[in-house]
């Protein structure tokens, strides 16, 4: 009988100690070897809404642009035209950078929402109409409403002063600055009436004939030799833009090259 009590009380101590010691371990063993979920960081980021408050401004010649930050972009999509009722697949059947369709893709890192996309490679006499998408890696955002920019005519300058200098075969010109205009250029030939085609025939900083490029100043002398002395030397001045050269061009001018 004592046998049996002792084999009773051995077991019942065994089992005791091992309930005690499986409570023990297994929060340890939770701990130690417990398993995260994974979370798909790009399936938990929401595709960004779309940008809103779209303007647009034109200032020294450059397009500007600005827009209401859309919350999660990593950048944004441009989409411009010509046309009025710009779409997406419009601009983007005109390319990257194209015209007079177009796209162009901002990164938003570390960016006000805001761009200068100036040179859109067109002549100064158009209005651009856009529409601007926010994108991540979800995706893109659906279009903004339109918006558009005047791009002003520029004009060809006037006032146009000249004086020639026989020492160094050379002459200065003045003129009014364009608003808008980044740069002139002068054209000259000896024939009344030319073409600007025949003065660029004559070549930049031709003899007698020809062509000065990327004038920035509007009291601009000419390289010395370029006018030898003949009787007379005809001239015209065109305006350049960020979009490119205006078709006007300055009153035709004669100047007398001979002493």
């Amino acid at each position: 009988m004592k046998i049996k009590s002792g084999i009773l009380y051995a077991f019942t101590l065994f089992k005791n100690l091992s309930f005690l010691l499986l409570i023990i371990t297994i929060p340890a063993i939770l701990s130690c070897c417990s398993i995260s979920p994974t979370i798909n960081s790009s399936e938990s980021t929401a595709v960004p809404s779309n940008p809103s408050d779209v303007t647009g401004s034109f200032s020294s010649g450059f397009e500007a642009i600005s827009w209401k930050d859309a919350a999660g972009a990593t950048s944004y999509n441009i989409y411009y035209s010509t046309n009025y009722g710009v779409t997406v697949a419009l601009a983007k059947a005109g390319g990257l950078n194209g015209w007079p369709a177009g796209y162009r893709v901002l990164d938003a890192s570390g960016k006000s929402a805001s761009a200068l996309i100036g040179a859109l490679m067109g002549p100064n006499t158009y209005t651009y109409y856009f529409i601007i998408t926010a994108s991540n890696s979800s995706g893109e955002s659906a279009s903004s409403s339109q918006a558009s920019i005047a791009v002003p005519v520029l004009a060809a300058p006037d006032n146009v002063t000249s004086s020639y200098d026989p020492v160094n075969g050379n002459i200065t010109v003045n003129f009014t600055a364009v608003p808008g205009a980044v740069s002139y250029n002068l054209y000259y030939s000896s024939t009344p009436g030319f073409a600007i085609t025949a003065a660029t025939e004559g070549g930049l900083n031709g003899v007698g004939t020809g062509w000065d490029s990327n004038i920035t100043t509007t009291n601009y002398t000419t390289p010395d030799g370029s006018f030898p002395r003949t009787p007379n030397i005809f001239f015209v001045i065109t305006s350049m833009g960020a979009l490119g050269e205006t078709t006007a061009t300055s009153t035709e001018e004669e100047l007398n090259v001979i002493d």
